[in-house]
């Protein structure tokens, strides 16, 4: 029994762990799609996840082919993970990861997986300067408009301004936001302080996190657009 079991851990550790993926990066699932970080790289120590190894690139597998894409020297996925979310009405997947510009810091990036290759589909603007992060907290009809939406606290760590974008051509468009919330501890790799649900029963998925000030946690829905702490 020892020995199969070393043995299934070898192969899904040789499935996914080519020497080059992210150290301490995540492998995500959607039905037959798997992801992971990959490219480890110093470029931009900015630490916001405990150290200053990030990746340079991720990998998209399905059915013992992989799909790669690597980004520029001007850019590193600031992130643990490759989120694989259905955000359009073609069966595969995107790829939403955290990635920095190293000098006008994070932004969110949305990746089109297709048969032969991946593509850039959309993307937030930076927020403007380096060493500023921002992290997802997940994927919803936040306002009720019907689409999938992406929110993120942008600046976890000092504004904290948590925020619903949709998907407009090739664009991340802002939606509404509100200030003082955060998702994240600076330097630690948690990304999860925040859950997604309907709190109050109204049809639409509201948004628990703590707030900055004090710790303690709070729900915000963005019903018809419009933020508030309920």
């Amino acid at each position: 029994m020892k020995i199969k079991t070393l043995a299934i851990l070898a192969a899904l550790m040789s499935t996914t762990a080519n020497a080059d993926t992210l150290p301490d990066g995540e492998v995500t699932h959607f039905g037959p799609w798997s992801a992971w970080l990959t490219g480890p790289t110093t470029r931009y120590a900015h630490g916001a996840l405990g150290d200053d190894i990030e990746a340079s690139g991720f990998v998209v597998s399905l059915a013992n082919k992989d799909l790669s894409f690597d980004l520029d020297d001007q850019h590193v996925f600031e992130d643990l993970r490759v989120r694989l979310v259905q955000l359009d009405t073609d069966q595969a997947p995107e790829a939403v990861i955290i990635r920095s510009d190293i000098t006008k810091g994070a932004s969110i990036a949305v990746y089109d997986i297709g048969k032969n290759g991946i593509a850039l589909k959309a993307e937030s603007s930076e927020i403007g300067t380096a060493n500023r992060w921002l992290n997802i907290v997940g994927f919803g009809d936040f306002t009720g408009g019907g689409n999938v939406e992406i929110a993120a606290v942008i600046t976890p760590h000092l504004t904290g301004s948590l925020r619903v974008y949709e998907i407009i051509g090739t664009q991340l468009v802002e939606l509404a936001r509100i200030d003082g919330f955060t998702n994240h501890v600076n330097g630690t790799r948690d990304l999860d302080l925040a859950r997604i649900a309907d709190r109050n029963g109204d049809g639409t998925v509201d948004i628990t996190l703590p707030r900055i000030s004090d710790g303690r946690a709070a729900v915000v829905t963005f019903k018809d657009g419009i933020a508030s702490e309920l």
